[in-house]
Parts: structure tokens; C-alpha cells; sequence
């Protein structure tokens, strides 16, 4: 906004579009005076000073003005003389359809009216979109006709001032980010014909109000509308399309696929069984998984549908994605842990993972999802216990004719058969037993042929490895007989092995002969060499074994860390990432004619290198090389989609689409080419002999293909069709490149241009994460200034490391050849970041923690810092990030620093640096940096190797600057960030602990809404709120975000300057008993009517009925900050808020608990409410009879069950939410409790410390509250506890005005739970006079002869009685208390009066 400077008017003004504070109101009162005064003088004709002050408060809800329209509008001119841009004072200046219905009018001192605000993208152009929230301001411009506000980046919701534009026709309030519900009063304003609210985050239904008046309305895009469409605009032209909505146009069935119903909360699990997945502990295939799963359920808008995935950790789905469940449900019997049965819906699922094999040894989790009918659909999700893979049986083992493990040829016993045999081995799932069978070979007498005749059954022996079977026969003499062991693993599947036959044993007569007394020598002999040559083959394949082993566990690790930062980018903007494709389904299919397509063009040329000597070697085995080549080299063009330039001899020239194609495809070839299994004739050729590295690898093993890869822009390159063979031809500056590029590589490696790797570096992923290294300045023949080449090594988590001298036949420029260039300038590809729209980028700080304890820091050797550099640069490459130094010595301190554009890659940096720091082959010299190695259950390495803590923070308060002390003389300069932007993750590293990432809040702001779109991609743990350090004093919220492999890494707490808000771990333990605690307000009548647009009051104006709505909204916020307030004071957690005022709170200690509940309920009585909400009938001030307040504003209803949870696990949010029976039992709880009342369940409460049970049903507990509303005493910070001793007695010591009273109600039935639980009722002394009533059937009293427990308590459970006739028997209790009004305490007359009835009620059935 143009203000110029000495101007009274202009800086009063200026002083107005800030937004005022609570402590500058009357400043600000003083300003708007001064300013109406000044406006006052304007001369006839000019704008009307009622419309001026409008405009000049609208102004003040948007949180800066410049680069905006609105920068243009000076208060020295007058809005309606054109020098307000967007302001239109006249009929003629709006659109020609409401010119019509418009009137140009003037008051009686002739000033003009505002009839247009025009801020929508005609006016605009090319500023910068508005952001901010519409002010009530706007309301006062009651001529307005026309408000267009379309396309700017406007939040909040609609003011319910805007009920006072009666002149209003066109309302465009499309394509912003708009909330809440969606203006009512539309439909009540008379001249409206159009608005426009497509394009915004409005929420909940479609008002009935709307039904009036003739209004077009657009509610499209706006992803959170629920709930069927009115029927007064089904199929009507005044509603447009409903796409991207939620709503339906016919009413909501449970099982509908149009829309969903408004439904707050996500399906809720069997109270019996809960959410359960039954696995088998092992799938027998590598492509077919089983399970089955049941228990979720939705009473309001029901199962829409079920997905599934398997991860690698429970509630991940990073193995294979989420898949929609189209199996049919069954009817089954379900036990559940208590014992009992009921019958439940199953859903078995067998699914074919046609493009996935699972590995065997890691430990999979089946997770299911359940959606309801919701609009938008809210999910529930569950996880299996691990599964494994084993798809073979056990590995054979010896099998012994005799008990004793040894072999014989013959038996002396006649009706008797033995078997042995050494313990067969699964390394997967283990031996789960044997089963034996016996099995004569009985030879005929007629014509010598054998039969096998099965002698036992089929033993089944458990693990035992021995068996003697009894026959009821007698053996014959000649026929053979020999066992049959079975073992099967603990996937089901068996491996038989037949022993040795054995014969029975001829009658001696007289002495052994001679020749047999050789023979049985010879054998012996012969025996002892088999035996000492079976040795020798087991030891060999002990050895092969244990190295493929270790080459098994390298492959699995290369494969996690792939899908990792696989699964870190298919959640990013980049198109077509698939888990562990590459880039092979991502490129369009090659195109046969010359088209626009060929304009840009990535060129790929390979050739054998020393082809003519390999030649004249061996033509033979040349011939074979060249066939073998050929066809890997026309694969890799069919998997990449390429397109086949021409072939001369062994050299191709292939195009691609991408140059992300044309990398990948190379990376393919090279690794293909080096695993080849290549013949012995080829192998003996001088430049195919195999070559291996320092560490043993092999590093080249048959023909080295040298490989040049190079992007042509746009005008560089031109294509044509031959005329005979309609083949392409391409030509132009580019083709001569990419042959000078190709022809300057070795053998075996990958050279690109400049202009190849800045085309690369915008999507690493597509090309499959390779690692690109400088190698220097050269001079190329066909352009005339130097320029940067770089080589492609390998791929992150497969290691190649091929070493090549400097490129040939080209001259290098630099760097010199004795010159080694460091990590920072080999690696660091990318260039500096440049900021988002907002100024800002984000910050990466990694510290290593781990580092020996007898230096005072870190000091790292040369070798190990430049290791460091490299690791972190590699990763840095992958996801457009820039590493740099804060100071000269800081990687030699251990700190390194890497700046991104936006905090998602930077987070994704992270995940990505963390697991590679783990796989890294670290050099012995680094064993004092690395830290403990620590295993998971599933025996992956949470930690292994050094354990770097990382910080992200996003932020515009940096600044840039050239760093001359990595290599002053080097081409390629180096820039480095400074500024508070980096100081700060360097101060988070330093409170967070060796292995963990965190990020402020700035940071999690910008990445949360790609989170909260993918739940499960990451596991997200609050941290709370802290100073961080003297330096930064704001309070600010800390996040750690981990990747799902690592989030069973535990920390201790970070280390900042102070505590302000618990985060996760501060949470109650799920280990020990806690209380779940339900809240939630209770809407008045008026605002449920006024919300519905049918109010019985016809006098009620519309802006009345959005007085009520917004009074509504701002006492439920003061409400929440009342709640939150005491929250602290009592200890308690907030673990979620799924709508405006309904809590779902945590508590370590069940006193804390019920004395935040009846501390909240007494302070809402002092909170300054407004006057529409204590106008309610709900709402109004009531006194007891002695004249004590007992009601005033909003009154909430409050339930809470203590004992154990299932589970505790994390939200999206960061924060703890927690699982099973005694949260499902809190929420029936709070759902019994009335408005204002506080209802506690506690089948097992806790000691005190004089070891007296807290909650007794004959007698009242008593706690103090820590603080007195009001006062200004503030007392201890834990709740006191005093049970009463006697339960006749009246008086207690002490009961006040800071006491609570504890008494049991009742045993009442919840819902979804089968066995009646106790109910105790809480109030403050203060607010004991309130009468209230539990909101359900009281089953039994809490106390006396027929409660649970009591003397006639068999009598009345036998046979049921109490089941049969409860409903009765309460209903005539009720009859009697509704009867009955005595003096006294109510719970205790109510108690006594069903004491009694209860009492003749038996004695009637007796």
C-alpha cells in the first residue's frame, strides 16, 4: 500500500492495517477516531466515511498488503475516484448481468457507496495473492452487490456479518482455503443469484437454509462436505456439480458408494475381540499370503470398506502398498480372551502378489484398514503379529536302520523294527516334529518282483529322533524292511527321507568263513574313506554357506535401504515413482515418426573397449562376447523405452525420452554386463579377465563397455526420417557431443555432460538413486570453452567401486592431476537451493553423538571426515540438497550442514542418510565413532555404526555468502549459509540424542500436510514444547520424525532449557494402570436449531440466528483454553481434539484425573461467557436455594475409566493416543454422563497411601483440589485424598470449598461391554446441589444386600432373575424416585428408595 511518510492521515492509516493486539485496543479505538475525523472532511461526491471505515477494517485481516493488490490503494485519494484498485462505486463498473438489479445511489450529503470489491484474479493479474481471514468489517458495506475474492489464499471462516450485505448478487469466494460451515444466511438474502465456494476446506453439510431464495450455488472441491443433499436441490439447477465433495444427493445408506455421512469419529474394534488379523506364523510361498481378520465396527455410518498392506514394522505398509479387500465375509464362532464365544463376521483373505517376492527372514506385519461411510471416510487400522517366510521343508538329515544312530545290514529281532536319525534342520521356522513309517519290500516267489507293504501307520513321535515299532508279525528271512522319516517345520511343509533297508539275520550254524571275514574288512575300509571324503564336502559347504550367507545379508540390507527411499519419494510431486522399478515403467513407449517429442532428447553411445584386439585374440570367443552383448544391450533398450539409433559393429546409439532413461539404462548394463556368467573362452581374453577390489569384490568381469550420456536442449539437435528405411536420423551440435563425451570414458564407466546431470538432478529416483561424482573441467573438441564432466559410479546400496584415471583423449583443465578433490566439491552436484515462494529454505544440521568419552569434542581424522562428507553428499545429491560448511573446521568438529528448498526433502534427506550411515562398510580406524550395536526383535539393527542426530528447520532469516577455504582456486565455487536459520537445527542437534531426527515446528507445518495424506509412511513422535536455549526463547513445538525401519529406536528425553508442553514419551506409561478420560460440550438447543436453519422463533433475524453460531464457537474455544489451562496442573495429556471441544485426555494418577474434571466444571462457572450463550436456556445462570451459583454458560459432560490399556501408539499428529477395553469403556462412560456431570469407572481403583482403597461403594471418598478458582492461593500440585472411615458418619475433617465428593452411583450396562460395571459420580462442594441423573438404566445399586456381591446377591443372579426382570424392577424404582422428594443428600435418598424396592420386589417372587 503506498503511505507516504509526514502525513498525519497517511500514518494513522498505515497504523490500521496492523492488527491489534489486547494491549494496543485503545491506541487502535484512539487511531480509527483520528482516522474518522480525517475521513469526515471529504469533500461532496467522495465515499461515503461508514464505507471508508468498512474497507480500512477489512484491510486489517490480512497479514501484509504489499506485493498485493491492495498495495495500490492510498489514503491521500478517495476509494470511489479510481485510485483504490478493486473498489467500484458504480452500477456501470460491475459485470453486465447485475448492472440490472443495481441502483447508483447517494445519501444526503451526496457521498458515493462502495458496490464492488473486485480482488479476484482479473484485478490482481500477476501480484501476489491475498493471504489473511475475512473481517466482520466487510459486513458494513450494505450497498455491496458484488464480492469477488476468488483465487487468493484467504483462511477462517465466512463472517457471519456478511447476513448484512442485503444488495449482495454475486458472491465468489471460490479457490482459497476457507473453513468451517457453510453460511446459513445465504439462502435468506434476497438478491443473492450466485455464490461461488467451489475450491475450499468448508466442512460438514448443506444448511436447509439454502432451500430459499433463487441462488446458484458451486460447493465443488471442497473434500470435507458430508451428508445427502438437501431435497429442496436434488436435481436442481441451483446446485452445480458435487465432485470432490462428500455429499450425496439421495439419503445415506451404511453400504452407499456416493458420498458419506458426516460422521466424526473413525470405526471403533469389538469390545470382546477387538480389531485381530489371524496369520499363520509362516507363509509356505513367496507370492501367496493368507490371513483372516475381524472385530471392526461403525454404529453411525457403518464399514464402508477394507484395505490391506504388509510392512516391514507393524502399522507400515512399505513392503506391498494398501489393496482393497474383495473377499466375502463369513459367519464364525470367535472366542474371545474372557472365555466366551459369540459369532462374528471373518473376512479370509489368499492373495497372489504377482509382482512382489518375499524374502525369507524378515519378519512381516499384515495391517487392515477399515473405512466407513464417512465423509471424508475416517479409518481405523490394526496389525497382525509378525509372519515370516519359509518355503521349503527342513534340510535332510541321516536316517539310522537301528536305535542307536548306527547302520546295520542285518537284525536279530523278529517282530520288532528300530529307526534313528540325526536332527533335521530349518534355519526359518524350526522343526515342529516327526512322524515315522515302516515298510517291507516283500519279494514274490513266483516271479521275483517286489511289493512294498506298509507295515505301521503313520508314528507320529514329536521331536524325538528315535523309535522301536512292534509288529504283529514275524519278520521274514530275505525280504528287506527300512523306516520312512517325515519332518515337518513350523510352516507345515516336510521334507521324507528313506533309511537304509535292513534284512533279518539267517541262523547261524558254525563259525564266519574266511572270504566273508575279507569282505567284511574291505567294506569297513571302504567305509572309513567314505566317511573321511563326506567330512571334506561338509566342511566346504559349511564354508560356501557362510558366505552366501553374508552375501544374502548384504543383498537384504542393499534392498531395505532401496525401498526406503523408494517409499520416501512416492509420496513427493514426482510423477511415476513405483516402489523398486527405477525407471523401466516411466518412460512413454519410443515414437516411430519425428515429432515435437524429439525437440529435447537424451543420447546415449556405447562402445566395447579394445574390440579389435579382443577380435584378433579369439574371433571365436569374440563372436560369443558380441552375441551376449548385442542382446543385453537391446533388453536394456526395450525395459528403458529407447530408441534404437544405429549400430556400427559393437558400438550402439540409443535416445531416450528422459535422461533419467538414459542413466538408468546404463547403470542396467554395466551391472548386468559385470554379473554375467561369462564363458571360460571369453574370460581368458586380455581386457574380459576378471578383476576384483581391495576388499575382494569383483569389480570387472568380461567386455568393458565405455558409455557416454549427454541432454540435447532444445535446438541443439534436429530429426528426420530416412527416406528408405523411415528409420530417424538425428544431427545438429548435440550428436557430435555425446560422441566426444562417449569416446573420452574408459572401459566399464559412465561419463555425462553438464547438461545431462542438471536435467538428471530433478528426479534422482527415476533413474534409480545413482551416485554422480565431478571429474573435473575438459575441454571438448566440438565446443569451445571448457566444461564440467561427471561419472556415474555406482547406485546408492550397490557398491561398484571402480577407479578410473583421467578421461581420454581430452584435455583436462582442472583439476591438476596430482590434486584429490574432496567429498564436498566431488559429490555436491547440485547447486544452492533457491528459496520457495516465501523466502525460506530449509536447513539440515547432522552432529555425530558418537565420538571417544577422553576428548572434550569431536575430532575427526582426515580419512574418517572425508567418509563422513561423502556419505552425507551422495544422499544430499538424491533430493536436491547442497552441502556446506558453517565454519572451516566443522566437518572436522563432526557438523556438517545441507540446505534444501523444502522441508520434505530435507526430512526425506534424513530417513534416507540414517540408514545408509548404518550400511556403510566403515574402516577399522572409526570404530571409536561409532556407537553400540542394537538389534531389533526381528533381528534388524535399530543402531549400527555411528550415530549422527539430525535437525531440520525451515525458515528466510539465513544469508549467503562464498566459502574460499575448501579450494580458493577451484571453478566450481562453494557457498555457504549463515544466519539464526542455521544456528538453530545446530542448537537441536546438540538437545537431541545420536540417531534421531527432529524438526521444529516450522518445519513440521510444512511437511504435515503431506503426512497427515499418508498415514503410516512415517512414524511421527511429539516431543512437547521447549525453549530450546537462551538464544531462541519462543516457546516452540519439536517433532521426531522417524522412517518406519527405525522407529523402534528409543531416546531419551532431548535436552533443552526448559519443558513446556509433554510430548509422546512424557505420556502416561501403558505398562501401569492409568485413566482415559472423555470430554465433550454439550450444544445448547437454540445453537442445534440455528445450525440446522429450522428455529421455532420466527421473529429470529438471520444475522441473530449467526450471532448465535459464532457466540457458540468463541465460548467452546474459551472452554478448550479453560481445560488446557488446568490440564498442566493436574498432569495430564491431551492426546487428541477430533472436534471443537471434545478431548480425549490422559492421566497417570486417577485423583489427578477427577480433580481436573471437577476443577474444570467449577471454573466454567467464573469464565466472562458471552450474552448470546447465557441467554440460552441451557446456559442460564441458576442458583441452588441458599443462593450459590450452580450454572453458568456451556455445561460438558465428562467420563472416565481407569485400569490398563492395550496399547499405546502414535498419532499422525505426533501425539499418544491409546487402545482397547478401557478406552472403549471411558467413551461409553462419558456417552452416559449428563451436561455438567462427571462420571468415573474404576473396576480396580488404586491405593492411597494409607492403603485404603480410593473408590469404595459404601462410602464417599473426598480429595482436595490443587488451587481454589478465584483465589489467588495456589496449593500443592498433587490432588489430596481422604477416605471416609466410618460410612455412617456425616461430617468429615476439612470438607470445604476446595473438596471433592466421590459416591457411587450404580452397576449400569455399557455398551459393547457384557458385564456391568460400577459408576461413581464427582463433584466439587461448591456444585454438590446440582441435580443430576446418568443417562441409562441403572442394572444394580452400588451397595446393600442386593448389589453384586451382597447377601441375597446368589438369589438374585441365579437362573438370570436379575436379567429377566431388571428392566421392570428400574422402571418402578424410577416411578418411586420421581415420587419421593425428601430433604437430604440426593444419591443417598435415591439409593435408599431402590434399596427398598428392590426388596419387595423379591419378596413378591418368593
Amino acid at each position: 500500500m503506498t503511505l507516504p511518510q509526514g502525513n498525519l492521515a497517511t500514518r494513522t492509516m498505515q497504523n490500521a492495517f496492523v492488527v491489534p493486539t489486547a494491549c494496543s485496543t485503545v491506541l487502535l479505538a484512539c487511531r480509527m477516531l483520528l482516522l474518522a475525523l480525517l475521513v469526515c472532511q471529504a469533500q461532496p461526491n467522495s465515499t461515503l466515511p461508514a464505507d471508508v471505515d468498512a474497507l480500512v477494517g477489512f484491510v486489517t485481516g490480512f497479514t501484509a498488503v504489499e506485493g498485493t493488490v491492495l498495495a495500490a490503494w492510498d489514503v491521500n485519494a478517495d476509494p470511489c475516484a479510481g485510485q483504490w484498485p478493486g473498489v467500484m462505486c458504480s452500477c456501470e463498473d460491475l459485470p453486465s448481468s447485475i448492472q440490472p438489479g443495481c441502483h447508483n445511489t447517494a445519501n444526503a450529503s451526496g457521498s458515493l457507496r462502495v458496490k464492488g470489491l473486485d480482488l479476484g484474479p482479473v484485478v490482481s493479474g500477476t501480484s501476489r495473492p491475498l493471504e489473511g481471514t475475512i473481517l466482520p468489517a466487510l459486513g458494513s458495506l450494505s450497498e455491496l452487490a458484488y464480492l469477488d475474492l476468488s483465487n487468493n489464499k484467504l483462511s477462517g471462516t465466512v463472517p457471519d456479518a456478511l447476513a448484512r450485505l442485503t444488495q449482495l448478487q454475486w458472491l465468489l469466494l471460490n479457490s482459497n482455503q476457507l473453513t468451517g460451515l457453510l453460511p446459513s444466511y445465504l439462502g435468506s438474502l434476497l438478491k443473492l443469484h450466485k455464490a461461488m465456494l467451489q475450491n475450499n476446506k468448508f466442512y460438514g453439510s448443506i444448511p436447509a437454509g439454502w432451500c430459499g431464495g433463487t441462488v446458484v450455488y458451486d460447493v465443488s472441491n471442497n473434500y470435507a462436505l458430508c451428508g445427502p443433499v438437501p431435497k429442496c436441490l436434488v436435481n436442481s439447477s441451483r446446485l452445480g456439480t458435487i465432485a470432490g465433495t462428500y455429499l450425496s444427493p439421495t439419503a445415506l445408506s451404511p453400504d452407499s458408494s456416493i458420498g458419506g455421512a458426516c460422521d466424526l469419529m473413525p470405526p471403533d474394534c469389538d469390545a470382546d475381540v477387538g480389531c485381530t488379523i489371524w496369520t499363520p506364523k509362516y507363509w509356505t510361498s513367496q507370492s501367496i499370503v493368507t490371513f483372516n481378520f475381524t472385530g471392526f465396527m461403525d454404529y453411525e455410518s457403518g464399514i464402508s470398506h477394507y484395505d490391506w498392506g504388509i510392512g516391514s514394522t507393524p502399522s507400515a505398509v512399505d513392503v506391498f502398498p494398501l489393496t482393497r479387500v474383495t473377499a466375502d465375509r463369513v459367519l464364525k464362532d470367535i472366542k474371545y480372551p474372557s472365555g466366551g464365544i459369540k459369532k462374528m463376521l471373518v473376512t479370509p483373505v489368499v492373495y497372489n502378489l504377482t509382482t512382489l517376492s518375499l524374502l525369507e527372514g524378515p519378519s512381516y506385519y499384515v495391517t487392515v484398514v477399515a473405512y466407513n461411510g464417512a465423509g471424508p471416510p475416517l479409518s481405523t487400522n490394526t496389525t497382525s503379529l509378525p509372519v515370516k517366510v519359509d518355503t521349503s521343508g527342513p534340510l535332510p538329515a541321516a536316517v539310522y536302520n537301528t536305535y542307536n544312530f548306527q547302520q546295520a545290514s542285518t537284525t536279530d529281532m523278529a517282530q520288532s523294527l528300530q529307526a534313528s536319525w540325526d536332527n533335521f534342520t530349518d534355519a526359518q521356522s524350526g522343526v515342529a516334529g516327526y512322524t515315522v513309517q515302516f515298510f517291507q519290500q516283500a519279494r514274490s516267489s513266483r516271479n521275483g518282483s517286489i511289493t512294498l507293504v506298509n507295515l505301521t501307520d503313520l508314528l507320529e513321535l514329536g521331536l524325538v529322533n528315535r523309535v522301536q515299532a512292534k509288529l504283529g508279525q514275524k519278520l521274514q528271512e530275505g525280504d528287506m524292511y527300512f523306516a520312512q522319516v517325515t519332518a515337518v517345520n513350523g510352516g507345515g511343509l516336510n521334507t521324507t527321507v528313506k533309511g537304509q533297508p535292513i534284512s533279518v539275520e539267517r541262523s547261524m550254524e558254525g563259525a564266519v568263513g574266511a572270504g566273508k571275514t575279507a569282505l567284511i574288512v574291505v567294506m569297513c575300509g571302504v567305509g572309513c574313506l567314505a566317511l573321511g571324503a563326506l567330512l571334506s564336502v561338509l566342511i566346504m559347504r559349511s564354508s560356501v554357506h557362510q558366505q552366501a550367507m553374508r552375501e544374502k545379508e548384504r543383498q537384504q540390507e542393499a534392498k531395505q535401504l532401496k525401498a526406503l527411499m523408494y517409499a520416501l519419494v512416492s509420496h513427493s510431486d514426482m510423477p511415476g515413482i513405483q516402489h523398486g522399478m527405477g525407471s523401466s515403467t516411466l518412460m512413454a513407449p519410443p515414437t516411430q515418426g519425428a515429432d515435437a517429442a524429439d525437440k529435447e532428447v537424451a543420447f546415449v553411445f556405447t562402445d566395447i573397449e579394445s574390440s579389435t584386439e579382443l577380435s584378433n585374440q579369439d574371433p571365436d570367443a569374440f563372436k560369443q562376447l558380441q552375441e551376449v552383448h548385442d542382446q543385453i544391450m537391446r533388453e536394456g533398450i526395450a525395459k528403458h523405452h529407447g530408441y534404437e539409433i544405429i549400430t556400427e559393429g559393437d558400438s550402439f546409439q540409443v535416445a531416450f525420452a528422459t535422461c533419467q532413461a538414459a542413466v538408468a539404462f546404463c547403470i542396467d548394463i554395466q551391472y548386468r554386463l559385470l554379473e554375467m556368467t561369462w564363458s571360460k573362452d571369453v574370460l581368458k581374453l586380455n581386457a574380459c579377465k576378471a578383476v576384483r577390489g581391495s576388499t575382494g569384490e569383483i569389480l570387472f568381469a568380461g567386455p568393458r563397455v565405455r558409455m557416454g550420456v549427454h541432454w540435447a536442449r532444445e535446438g541443439t539437435v534436429a530429426v528426420r526420417l530416412h527416406n528408405l528405411t523411415r528409420h530417424k536420423v538425428y544431427a545438429g551440435p548435440a550428436v557430435q557431443i555425446a560422441l566426444d563425451v562417449s569416446e573420452a570414458a574408459h572401459g566399464g564407466q559412465i561419463v555425462l555432460s553438464e547438461d545431462a546431470v542438471a536435467k538428471l538432478s530433478e528426479n534422482m529416483a527415476m533413474a534409480g538413486f545413482p551416485v554422480i561424482r565431478l571429474v573435473g573441467l575438459y575441454q571438448l573438441p566440438s565446443i569451445p570453452c571448457p566444461v564440467f564432466l561427471f561419472s556415474v559410479t555406482e547406485v546408492v546400496g550397490k557398491p561398484l567401486r571402480r577407479q578410473f584415471t583421467s578421461l581420454r583423449k581430452i584435455k583436462q583443465v582442472w583439476p591438476p592431476q596430482s590434486y584429490k578433490l574432496p567429498p564436498v566439491l566431488e559429490y555436491n552436484i547440485n547447486l544452492p537451493p533457491l528459496p520457495n515462494a516465501s523466502n525460506c529454505l530449509a536447513f539440515v544440521c547432522l552432529r555425530l553423538a558418537t565420538y571417544p568419552k577422553e576428548k572434550s569434542k569431536c575430532d575427526l581424522p582426515r580419512s574418517i571426515q572425508e567418509k563422513f562428507e561423502e556419505v552425507f553428499a551422495v544422499q544430499a545429491q538424491q533430493f536436491k540438497g547442497y552441502l556446506f560448511q558453517t565454519h572451516e573446521n566443522s566437518f572436522k568438529e563432526g557438523i556438517w550442514t545441507v540446505a534444501f528448498q523444502s522441508s520434505m526433502d530435507a526430512m526425506r534427506f534424513t530417513h534416507a542418510a540414517q540408514m545408509l550411515l548404518m550400511h556403510t562398510h566403515w574402516p577399522t580406524s572409526a570404530q571409536e565413532f561409532c556407537g553400540a550395536s542394537v538389534p531389533s526383535p526381528d533381528g534388524r539393527w535399530l543402531f549400527q555404526g555411528p550415530r549422527v542426530c539430525m535437525a531440520v528447520h525451515e525458515s528466510s532469516d539465513y544469508f549467503v555468502s562464498d566459502d574460499d577455504s575448501i579450494d580458493p582456486n577451484s571453478p566450481r565455487k562453494v557457498m555457504s549459509f549463515a544466519g539464526p536459520s542455521v544456528t538453530l537445527p545446530l542448537v537441536l542437534t546438540y538437545a537431541g540424542r545420536g540417531g534421531q531426527v527432529i524438526l521444529s515446528e516450522s518445519a513440521w507445518d510444512s511437511v504435515k500436510p503431506v503426512i497427515m495424506q499418508h498415514p503410516g509412511a512415517v512414524t511421527v513422535i511429539g516431543l512437547g514444547t521447549h525453549v530450546v536455549s537462551e538464544d531462541f526463547p519462543k516457546p516452540m513445538l519439536l517433532m521426531e520424525v522417524m522412517p518406519n525401519l527405525l522407529a523402534k529406536r528409543a531416546f531419551n528425553p532431548i535436552m533443552t532449557k526448559r519443558l513446556i508442553e509433554p510430548g509422546y514419551r512424557d505420556a502416561p506409561d501403558p505398562k501401569d494402570p492409568m485413566t482415559i478420560v472423555f470430554v465433550k460440550v454439550s450444544k445448547p438447543a437454540e445453537v442445534v436449531a440455528a445450525e440446522k436453519g429450522n428455529t421455532t422463533d420466527a421473529a429470529l433475524r438471520d444475522e441473530d440466528i449467526s450471532l448465535i453460531i459464532q457466540a457458540y464457537q468463541v465460548s467452546v474455544s474459551m472452554y478448550a483454553a479453560t481445560a488446557r489451562k488446568l490440564l498442566r496442573r493436574y498432569h495430564g495429556y491431551e492426546c487428541r481434539e477430533p472436534e471443537p471441544g471434545k478431548f480425549t485426555l490422559a492421566f497417570k494418577e486417577l485423583a489427578d484425573a477427577i480433580c481436573w474434571a471437577c476443577h474444570v466444571q467449577e471454573q466454567l462457572l467464573h469464565l466472562i461467557w458471552p450474552s448470546h450463550i447465557l441467554s440460552m436456556s441451557e446456559c442460564r445462570e441458576v442458583k441452588d436455594a441458599e443462593g450459590n451459583l450452580i450454572w453458568r454458560g456451556l455445561r460438558v459432560r465428562m467420563g472416565m475409566a481407569y485400569g490398563m490399556v492395550s496399547n499405546k501408539k502414535p498419532l499422525n499428529t505426533g501425539r499418544a493416543d491409546y487402545f482397547g477395553v478401557l478406552a472403549n469403556g471411558a467413551a461409553r462412560v462419558s456417552a452416559l454422563a449428563a451436561p455438567g456431570q462427571v462420571l468415573v469407572e474404576a473396576a480396580c481403583p488404586p491405593f492411597t497411601k494409607d492403603r485404603q482403597l480410593l473408590l469404595q461403594p459404601g462410602q464417599p471418598t473426598y480429595l482436595k483440589l490443587a488451587y481454589v478458582p478465584g483465589s489467588q492461593r495456589k496449593g500443592p500440585q498433587k490432588a489430596v485424598i481422604e477416605v471416609e472411615g466410618d460410612s455412617d458418619s456425616s461430617d468429615v475433617a476439612n470438607v470445604g470449598p476446595q473438596t471433592v465428593i466421590i459416591r457411587a452411583v450404580g452397576y449400569f450396562l455399557l455398551r459393547g461391554l457384557d458385564n456391568p460395571r460400577l459408576l461413581y459420580t464427582a463433584e466439587s462442594f461448591c456444585l454438590q446441589s446440582r441435580e443430576l441423573h446418568v443417562n441409562g438404566d441403572m442394572w444394580a445399586p452400588a451397595a446393600g444386600p442386593y448389589a453384586p456381591g451382597g447377601i441375597n446377591s446368589s438369589f438374585a443372579s441365579s437362573a438370570g432373575s436379575i436379567r429377566r426382570n431388571w428392566s421392570c424392577w428400574v422402571e418402578r424404582t424410577r416411578t418411586s424416585l420421581l415420587g419421593t422428594k425428601q430433604s437430604g443428600s440426593p444419591t443417598s435418598r435415591s439409593i435408599a428408595t431402590l434399596f427398598n424396592f428392590a426388596q419387595q420386589h423379591v419378596q413378591q417372587q418368593r
